[in-house]
């Protein structure tokens, strides 16, 4: 509606104020999912100058690449990759796993952020813009995943299941999220919460305009989050992540209580 549309025009305007004299105006983190790309196309509509920023981990589906790719190329945006030490991170993934925790993907939510604000401070960018939204991802429960930021909790698990140093992996802990707002001004905003955000029509979007493929479900566009989503978490702790997105889209009114319920007695 109108007031969201007012702060949105706020936020676009801020953006660009800071990104004055410079070669990007924001960081875009891109997956090669539907999500961080629509807000990638939506940024040019707006005519931002954002540079896109993806984390490798070496887990990537081969779709999620073509798509980052297939898009950036006919924007016209430039790609900014870090790729993560394999060795480093399979050891402090596997850590997780035998640890046998609910975590097993906190080490990629972690990298993620530290890659992002590591990016936005060696570009001099003070906004980073995020496709993390309320209409698809709003509802979550404490108890399917702790807080990612605790790198406390990271370097214990590691210490005592880890063989490998983690010499490079990009930490990211409250300190780090505390230094990088006060002393570099640097902050996630989150523009999809002020469209009519359509999970089907950005699909429908992004596959005429640019060939996006879809990979066969939410965060899938990671082979690991895949394995971690629909057989780790369900099979070893009961943690159904569908029970979270149905829920979500429910409440948005893309789903009926009914159909998702239907769709809830198929396996992951």
């Amino acid at each position: 509606g109108k007031e969201s549309d007012a702060q949105l025009d706020l936020m676009i305007e801020k953006v660009k104020k800071a990104g004055k004299g410079k070669n990007y105006d924001c960081i875009v983190g891109v997956s090669g999912g539907v999500d961080s790309m629509y807000l990638t196309y939506l940024t040019v509509k707006w005519g931002l100058r954002p540079l896109a920023v993806h984390m490798d981990n070496g887990w990537n589906a081969s779709m999620a690449e073509s798509n980052i790719k297939n898009t950036l190329d006919k924007l016209k945006i430039d790609l900014y990759t870090e790729v993560l030490n394999r060795n480093e991170f399979i050891d402090l993934q596997l850590s997780f796993l035998k640890a046998s925790v609910p975590e097993a993907e906190n080490p990629t939510d972690m990298a993620i952020q530290g890659v992002l604000h590591k990016v936005a401070r060696k570009y001099r960018i003070k906004y980073i813009l995020s496709g993390g939204n309320y209409a698809t991802e709003g509802i979550l429960p404490k108890s399917f995943q702790y807080n990612a930021k605790d790198l406390r909790y990271l370097k214990a698990i590691h210490k005592r299941f880890g063989t490998v140093k983690l010499k490079t992996f990009p930490a990211f802990g409250f300190r780090h999220e505390f230094v990088y707002k006060l002393f570099y001004g640097i902050k996630i905003l989150y523009p999809l919460n002020y469209v009519p955000y359509d999970k089907d029509k950005a699909c429908n979007i992004l596959k005429n305009e640019f060939g996006w493929e879809y990979y066969g479900g939410k965060h899938h566009e990671s082979v690991y989050t895949k394995f971690i989503q629909t057989y780790w978490l369900p099979k070893k702790f009961n943690i159904d992540y569908r029970k979270a997105t149905f829920s979500t889209l429910i409440c948005a009114g893309d789903l009926s209580r009914e159909n998702a319920l239907e769709l809830l007695k198929t396996k992951p």
